[in-house]
Formats: C-alpha cells, sequence, structure tokens
C-alpha cells in the first residue's frame, strides 16, 4: 500500500462521511448502511496506518459488556 492508496482511503471516507449525514433525516435503512461503510473505511484507513508504521502485531480483542445486574 502507498501514500496514494492511504489518500485515496481518506478521499472515500469523507465522501461516505457526508453521504451518511445526508440519509440521517431522510432514511434510516439507508443511515445505517452509510454508517457501515464510514466505519468500515474507518477500520481499512487504521489497518494500513498501521502496516506502514510497522505494527503487526496480534489484532486487539473485541471488548465485551457485561449488562448484567448482579443480581
Amino acid at each position: 500500500m502507498t501514500a496514494g492508496d492511504l489518500e485515496r482511503l481518506q478521499e472515500r471516507l469523507a465522501r461516505a462521511e457526508s453521504e451518511r449525514d445526508v440519509w440521517q433525516c431522510k432514511s434510516g435503512h439507508h443511515y445505517k448502511m452509510a454508517s457501515a461503510m464510514v466505519e468500515a473505511l474507518r477500520k481499512q484507513i487504521a489497518d494500513m496506518q498501521s502496516a506502514q508504521s510497522g505494527h503487526h502485531g496480534k489484532p486487539t480483542e473485541p471488548k465485551v459488556l457485561d449488562n448484567s445486574q448482579g443480581s
């Protein structure tokens, strides 16, 4: 991956965020789909930046929230 690839992803992210914001008040379904695209692009950018900086360690596990009341 090159710096140009990262720049193109950042441009796609900006467009996706704009599109998501347009759908926010118009359509819940389209807003959710656009939000998923934004999150996927953010992850792809973060992964690319991590790879460029040489951090190839084990990915962190997702956090699981415990909503139990302890009863």
